[in-house]
């Protein structure tokens, strides 16, 4: 065995008893000094600079999210560019929707950024929605949580996921899903967009974020009334050229 190989094996044998994993953490970052978030773990709250302001969230040792976001900054996360730009909008936004809220980050940016705002947040996952209320809670922000799957029908349907909480669950059996571990399968509550906002009597959309995994086609089905009506601005993560495809013609 090389020494390198040695040596970080006893840096994340070392780490996994050091208490104040945060605080030693925030200060390694100080120079710049890089690590692999699976391995170089840290638990509980740590602040994020958003803007002029900040907001925090709760790291788990099995939550890859908010691991790579501690070690990286969100300056420099896979979300870098699209949560400035999402930042941008909510701040003159009154009604800011997250389908597929994952762990809350846009909910909760969008909150902290726009605290008059009224932002509601879709996560069906029974691993991560526990962790979206956690980081709402710990941050003291009224947003509203619902635990549902946003598509184009009202009803139920089988939900994929994984053992250990990931932002891939999803409506659709997709490739990314297969390649990934074991799947776990349970059902979920669905509804659209616009049932839910005739049933909740919202009167005013005006951003929204949709991150499903391969649901996008469907969840824009579910809203057409709303996208009609109040022309709200829509990020929307996409994976591959196709889903684009869709979009662009849906």
């Amino acid at each position: 065995m090389k020494l390198q190989t040695l040596i970080y094996k006893g840096a994340i044998k070392t780490w996994s008893i050091l208490p104040c994993k945060i605080q030693i953490g925030q200060f390694l970052k100080i120079f710049s000094i890089q690590y692999f978030a699976s391995d170089f773990w840290i638990s509980g709250p740590f602040t994020n600079k958003y803007f002029d302001t900040s907001f925090k969230l709760f790291a788990s040792r099995d939550d890859k999210s908010t691991q790579s976001i501690f070690w990286k900054g969100l300056a420099k996360s896979w979300d870098a560019k699209s949560i400035h730009i999402w930042g941008e909008l909510a701040k003159n936004s009154e009604v800011i929707i997250d389908i597929g809220a994952n762990i809350g980050l846009y909910a909760i940016a969008a909150k902290t950024i726009n605290p008059k705002a009224r932002v509601i947040a879709f996560e069906p996952s029974n691993k991560i929605f526990p962790i979206l209320k956690k980081n709402v809670e710990i941050n003291n922000l009224s947003i509203d949580l619902h635990q549902i799957a946003i598509s184009d029908f009202c009803g139920e349907d089988t939900f994929y996921d994984l053992a250990d909480p990931t932002a891939i669950a999803s409506l659709k059996k997709n490739d990314v899903l297969v390649n990934s571990g074991t799947i776990i399968t349970y059902k979920v509550p669905v509804q659209t967009l616009g049932q839910f906002a005739f049933e909740n009597d919202i009167k005013k959309v005006d951003l929204i974020s949709i991150d499903v995994e391969m649901n996008e086609i469907e969840v824009l089905s579910g809203m057409k009334n709303i996208l009609n009506m109040f022309r709200p601005n829509v990020i929307i993560e996409v994976l591959n050229n196709e889903i684009g495809r869709k979009i662009q013609e849906h």
